[in-house]
C-alpha cells in the first residue's frame, strides 16, 4: 500500500514539474527597446517587420522611439524580433542596421541624416 501511495506522489509530482515546463514555454512576454527612425512611414515599416510569427501587440513610439513587443516566447525571441527591424534598415537596441539595408529606406525616412523630421 505505501509503495501505491509513493507512486501516486512521484507522478503528481512528475505531471506538476511537466505542466510547469509546458507553461514556461508557452509564456508571453514583453520587451521594449531602442528603435531609431523619423516619421509615420518608418513606424509602419518598424511595426510591420517586427510583426511575425508569435508577436502578438507591436507599437513603436516616434518621440520616444522606443517599441513595445508583447510576444509568445516559445515561437519567437527579441533577438529575431531585432533581426527583422535592422533587414527592414532601422537600428535596433544597441545594434546598427546594415548599410544596405539603411540606404533602402525611402531617403525623407534617413534618421541617420537628418537633424529633424
Amino acid at each position: 500500500m505505501l509503495k501505491t501511495y509513493l507512486i501516486g506522489i512521484v507522478t503528481v509530482f512528475f505531471f506538476i514539474l511537466s505542466n510547469e515546463a509546458e507553461a514556461q514555454n508557452n509564456r508571453i512576454d514583453t520587451a521594449k527597446f531602442f528603435v531609431d527612425g523619423v516619421c509615420d512611414m518608418c513606424k509602419d515599416r518598424i511595426e510591420n517587420a517586427a510583426y511575425q510569427r508569435g508577436v502578438k501587440f507591436v507599437e513603436w513610439d516616434k518621440n520616444k522611439r522606443e517599441i513595445t513587443v508583447i510576444y509568445k516566447t516559445k515561437r519567437t525571441s527579441v533577438e529575431r524580433i531585432k533581426m527583422n527591424i535592422l533587414a527592414a534598415g532601422h537600428d535596433a537596441g544597441d545594434q546598427k542596421a546594415k548599410k544596405e539595408d539603411y540606404m533602402s529606406i525611402d531617403e525623407c525616412c534617413r534618421y541617420r541624416e537628418l537633424e529633424t523630421h
